[in-house]
């Protein structure tokens, strides 16, 4: 397990693609590494469609989604299905 860091939170701030690239790629380094030596990697990452989200999204092989079964949550889910 890999703590968050409140750190990281400057990221979903910038929107400048030559800054963020760099960072994403160490993220999606770091989880291929860590594929060499785990067989279950968990992201666990909040509703939203923050920079380390869609990282950790691409990074994916499979997607959970909890959801509520109200009207709110099963159009974010649609979306979610859409764009990703």
């Amino acid at each position: 397990m890999v703590p968050g860091d409140f750190d990281l939170f400057k990221y979903s701030m910038i929107s400048d693609a030559k800054i963020l690239e760099p960072v994403k790629n160490r993220i999606l380094q770091f989880i291929e590494n860590a594929r060499t030596e785990r067989e279950l990697i968990c992201i666990d990452c909040n509703p939203s469609s923050s920079f380390m989200t869609i990282c950790a999204i691409q990074a994916a092989t499979h997607i959970l989604v909890p959801v509520c079964p109200d009207r709110y949550s099963m159009l974010g889910l649609k979306l979610l299905n859409r764009f990703f």
